[in-house]
């Protein structure tokens, strides 16, 4: 619960669920992320086993995978999106 406590990081979870999987497309999608933060919370991901980082064939930098544990977390963001929905001003 630490880790997806920390500012930023079910964004970034959202981000690869819905198929982001390099650091420009986190940037896009997440748009006023610090670089630095971004690039700290995906080591996290990976120390935690939430994700992979694979090295991009024939080019610089690495894409990110979701594990099954991230996967597994699809519907917690699923439900949190629909109970804050729900809340009155909050369409």
């Amino acid at each position: 619960m630490g880790l997806l406590g920390e500012r930023w990081t079910l964004l970034i979870i959202r981000e690869l669920i819905i198929g982001s999987t390099r650091f420009s497309e986190f940037q896009r999608g997440l748009a006023h992320i610090p670089r630095t933060l971004l690039t700290r919370r995906l080591a996290s991901l990976e120390q935690e086993g939430l994700i992979v980082k694979r090295r991009i064939l024939g080019q610089r930098g690495y894409e990110c995978y979701t594990t099954d544990a991230c996967q597994a977390l699809q519907p917690v963001l699923e439900e949190l999106r629909r109970r804050v929905c729900a809340w009155p001003g909050m369409q």
